[in-house]
């Protein structure tokens, strides 16, 4: 064994077919930061963040252990990258850890035993849990079969065939505990290379909601950093970012928090930032969500930061048999539109609703859309029900209890030919969606698709806030206009458009991940993901189409607003329609 144990971090994304804002590696970044800490003499980390530079790293350097993430949108990558490492060393220790793993044990080693490229998994919180593995396999003069006969918390492996599990190990109290990867220079190269800050405030979320891999009880309790590290660690990232303003998106940063503004020091974070916004003008866009019960505190987080932070209402839905389905518990839209008449016109906000969630119907779902435009939300951004395999959702039972019917399709822009020994092997991340519950059929399902791409069309960011402010002064509810939208008779243009997105929504379902393999490995279908012929994020293509057909747009909402006559509501949407389209 050498002197010196070198280990290469892995936190893989695909090539960027589109300039698009994606974040450092920060969680292996902690990693690396508190393995340094804890274990100061004989040890080497490299991160790796793209294909290229992975392939370049293992070219270059001979490696004694590699640890790979692993999401949903890089599972299968990282699997393919480590049958490369595995065909050429052999002998090398690989370990995989993420959230990407079923929550019971049965599960588990079913999916595990699908991934016998690894030799060690790490369940949830990985700090602790990976220096103990590292510190047991250098006393094991990195012998990965003997560590196996001694206890580690939140591991999981196969010994003998046989699979084993241990407890989780406890979790992180203060999370100043792991060091930061940014000021120790550990993100100085994905920074230059283009990638977002991300920095994590706090860890764990308070809720249940039984679609997120957070609502599990283990993350329940609410871990913080101090005050003082957050400062110094937000004062190197913003000297940083004000050397990179020639790269797109170095306004931004990324919160990693579930509930932004819901804590007491997350109101002193913000008075922080507006004091780096004022000496290096940085950050003007802050990507998060704020809490969930939206109290004070994140509104006074929102008037600090000179619009870089935008309210969230993620409701999900408004009803209330498919809240008490997936344990969840909104404030009333009531509340949701009192803030936002009180905040005016300087008040950016959007919300979030599932689709396929429990019980969900299409009525259900449009009620839960038209219950946010009167809430005069600005932008209702609508997504899939993911079953995720570390949520309630994905344990035995639960799709038969709720009747959920579900089918697969491909992650947008999730796919890459990767090297693996002497050969190129197809990577290719995908999903499994909800597309039918005991009350929504298939066809009500597409006609669910349907109303998001007309959110996108016809209100999305398109109404100024005059125009709110003459709805709520003529008291005619957004919906009103948002309904005749649904009702009316499109034209030969529009209705051509709906026709071609439905097409292509029940053309992008596979009853299997095997049945997209099989599709993208036919002839030139690979070629044509990479020519965007398929595989598009369909909302945002069609959405983008419809200016085709501005004119005929604009006539559809002009007589939506024909009965809106009271105070002049119809040619402020006439007048918002023209400035959005033409």
């Amino acid at each position: 064994m050498a002197d010196t144990i070198k280990i290469l971090l892995s936190d893989l994304t695909y090539p960027r077919v589109s300039i698009s804002p994606l974040p450092v590696p920060y969680g292996i970044g902690e990693l690396a930061v508190y393995l340094k800490r804890q274990i100061r003499d004989n040890i080497e980390v490299d991160l790796v963040r793209t294909t290229d530079r992975f392939y370049q790293k293992i070219e270059n350097t001979q490696y004694d252990i590699f640890g790979f993430s692993h999401y949903i949108w890089n599972a299968v990558l990282s699997r393919t990258c480590a049958q490369h490492v595995r065909s050429l060393f052999p002998k090398s220790v690989l370990v995989l850890g993420g959230p990407h793993i079923p929550i019971h044990s049965i599960n588990q080693e079913k999916y595990l035993r699908s991934l016998p490229e690894f030799d060690f998994f790490i369940e949830k919180e990985g700090e602790r849990a990976f220096l103990n593995l590292i510190q047991k396999l250098i006393l094991c003069g990195l012998d990965a079969e003997q560590i196996k006969e001694t206890k580690i918390n939140s591991a999981r492996f196969f010994k003998k065939g046989k699979f084993i599990f241990y407890p989780l190990e406890d979790r992180l109290v203060n999370l100043d505990e792991i060091g930061s990867p940014y000021t120790e220079g550990l993100m100085d190269e994905f920074l230059d290379d283009g990638f977002i800050p991300i920095v994590e405030n706090n860890r764990g979320c308070p809720f249940s909601c039984a679609y997120c891999g957070k609502g599990e009880f283990y993350h329940n309790r609410v871990a913080h950093h101090s005050l003082d590290f957050l400062r110094r660690e937000y004062e190197y990232i913003a000297r940083k970012m004000a050397t990179l303003k020639h790269l797109p998106f170095s306004d931004a940063l990324y919160f990693a928090d579930s509930n932004t503004g819901m804590y007491e020091q997350d109101l002193q974070i913000c008075q922080f930032l507006k004091e780096l916004q004022s000496r290096y003008g940085w950050p003007r866009r802050i990507i998060t969500s704020t809490g969930k019960d939206l109290k004070e505190k994140a509104l006074e987080c929102i008037d600090l930061l000179n619009g870089a932070l935008m309210l969230t209402a993620s409701v999900q839905s408004t009803d209330p048999e498919v809240l008490r389905n997936i344990k969840r518990h909104n404030i009333p839209s009531e509340r949701i539109m009192s803030i936002a008449k009180g905040r005016g016109e300087n008040l950016r906000s959007f919300s979030e609703i599932i689709l396929g969630l429990p019980g969900d119907s299409y009525e259900k779902h449009l009620q839960s859309i038209l219950d946010m435009m009167n809430a005069c939300i600005n932008e209702i951004r609508i997504g899939q029900l993911m079953i995720l395999p570390d949520t309630v959702m994905a344990a035995a039972g639960y799709k038969e209890k709720y009747q959920l019917k579900t089918k697969y399709r491909l992650l947008t822009k999730g796919f890459e030919k990767v090297r693996v020994g002497n050969t190129f092997k197809l990577a290719m991340e995908y999903e499994e969606i909800c597309v039918g519950t005991e009350y929504m059929s298939f066809d009500d399902y597409v006609r669910c698709r349907v109303l998001g791409l007309l959110v996108n069309i016809f209100y999305n960011n398109i109404f100024s806030s005059e125009t709110f402010r003459i709805f709520q002064m003529s008291e005619v509810p957004v919906s009103e206009y948002f309904r005749r939208i649904v009702s009316l008779q499109k034209g030969d243009g529009i209705d051509a458009l709906v026709q071609d997105f439905c097409a292509l929504v029940k053309g992008e379902l596979f009853d299997s991940a095997r049945d997209i393999s099989t599709f993208i490995e036919r002839e030139n279908n690979y070629e044509k993901l990479h020519r965007k012929e398929i595989g598009l994020n369909l909302l945002y293509y069609f959405s983008d189409k419809a200016r085709t057909y501005s004119s005929d747009l604009i006539t559809l909402g002009k007589n939506a607003a024909v009965d809106l006559r009271k105070g002049g509501i119809a040619s402020a949407i006439e007048k918002d329609l023209n400035a959005y389209y033409v």
